[in-house]
């Protein structure tokens, strides 16, 4: 099977976040469009509490054209957090918040880069019908959104998909 990059694009491969974030430019014959699709906010549960500004700011610096913003919503209240601190979705207070944040910062920023304000939703297939409510209600203010499998569920209930797992946990 040939490879997904030539070796050319392959070149530019600008690795992890930790990277970009200390990285001084991209290349000028990077061909793929200067976007980030997936950045978290203060309003991550799991995040590094960073102002949201702090990021849009270094990929204003480095070039990027597009820049989405995709927080997790909240959790159905049917579906139990696996986590031990409860943090794989943000509280149900913060979800309006966090949108009227995401808006301004899309106006702020406006004449410099396009934000798209989202969300990354959790696929829960036996919760459909409170995210399709959830989604039907706040859908029509996002510009973007992840579908993201964090949960798997096995033998003793749900866990959380990135965990390493023991022998015999599933």
């Amino acid at each position: 099977m040939p490879p997904l990059l030539s070796e050319k694009e392959s070149r530019y491969d600008i690795g992890p976040t930790d990277e970009l974030m200390n990285a001084t430019s991209i290349p000028a014959s990077f061909s793929l469009p200067r976007r980030d699709g997936h950045t978290h906010t203060q309003f991550c549960p799991h995040g590094s509490r960073e102002a949201t500004e702090q990021f849009i700011e270094r990929a204003i610096a480095l070039g990027f054209e597009t820049y989405s913003l995709t927080e997790h919503p909240p959790l159905p209240r049917s579906f139990i957090d696996p986590t031990p601190d409860q943090s794989c979705g943000m509280r149900s207070e913060d979800l309006e918040p966090y949108l009227l944040h995401a808006q301004e910062l899309k106006k702020r920023y406006a004449d410099r880069i396009e934000i798209r304000v989202g969300l990354e939703v959790d696929y829960l297939p036996d919760h459909q019908p409170e995210i399709r409510n959830m989604l039907d209600t706040y859908g029509p203010h996002l510009d973007d959104a992840l579908l993201s499998v964090h949960f798997l569920e096995g033998k003793d209930g749900w866990r959380v998909a990135e965990a390493r797992l023991g022998a015999g946990q599933w």
